[in-house]
């Protein structure tokens, strides 16, 4: 069986009563499509075949590929991609199965990332279920004036709803992390959403936050020209904001955010 890569952030799931919650939780229906991203030695991977789905496990380390395809590979209902998650193309999969589901015990090194990459292809999916760190978790689901919220709060609250489900204890993974980790599930809104907008959004959310201790008339001076004024009180911060007041905001500042 394959050893773990540190430098690709695995640390593997082997606690069956929490594979059988994750299971329970995702609820997946015969022949719908599921992509599993990071299947690692197969422990949900065989989980999720037994519910008759038609399961597309990615995964980077060819060892690893090379091990699922021999423990799963006859089995008709179960493909296997080699690649990065963050570069592969979720609309080609789209275009072949129609809409889908996402499962995964991500890989701690590309959480961030790979949550971003999720909200960047939402009209290719259905759904995603994520095993994030417990400290992550609490930054998706974070309110404003909670010390947890932040970019990751704001920016998948707009195009999604997100609910913690449970937690894990680190003592279910091996290697054992040094942290806990939370099961979360994260629905997309189905807006009518203009991209434009949704990226100069992003763009006003990441510079407030990136001085988010600092007043908006201060973090987002290169979108508010000296002497203009706003029907915004830019003396607020950003932690203080709910997504709402940040749709006002972009809206308010619209022109003045070059992209």
């Amino acid at each position: 069986m394959p050893y773990f890569k540190k430098s690709l952030g695995q640390h593997f799931l082997v606690d069956k009563n929490v594979l059988a919650k994750i299971i329970s939780t995702v609820n997946p229906q015969v022949g719908e499509v599921i992509i599993e991203i990071g299947a690692g030695r197969g422990a949900l991977t065989q989980y999720l075949l037994e519910t008759k789905v038609k399961l597309i496990s990615i995964e980077i380390d060819k060892h690893l590929v090379e091990y699922l395809h021999e423990k799963f590979g006859k089995n008709l209902d179960f493909e296997i991609i080699e690649g990065d998650a963050l570069k592969i193309n979720y609309e080609v999969l789209f275009k072949k199965y129609g809409k889908f589901r996402v499962v995964s015990n991500i890989p701690y090194n590309i959480t961030s990332p790979l949550i971003f990459k999720m909200i960047d292809n939402r009209d290719f999916i259905r759904d995603v279920y994520f095993m994030v760190q417990k400290d992550v978790a609490e930054r998706l689901i974070a309110m404003p004036g909670a010390k947890e919220y932040g970019l990751l709060s704001v920016i998948l609250g707009f195009v999604a709803d997100v609910k913690k489900n449970f937690d894990v204890s680190r003592n279910c993974f091996r290697p054992v992390p040094e942290v806990d980790s939370s099961f979360v599930s994260i629905f997309f809104k189905d807006l009518e959403l203009e991209e434009v907008f949704f990226e100069k959004f992003k763009r006003i959310v990441k510079a407030a936050f990136g001085k988010r201790r600092k007043m908006l008339r201060n973090s987002l001076r290169e979108f508010v020209p000296s002497g203009e004024e706003i029907d915004f009180d830019l003396s607020r911060r950003p932690d203080s904001m709910g997504v709402e007041d940040f749709v006002k905001l972009t809206r308010m500042l619209w022109k003045n955010v070059a992209l």
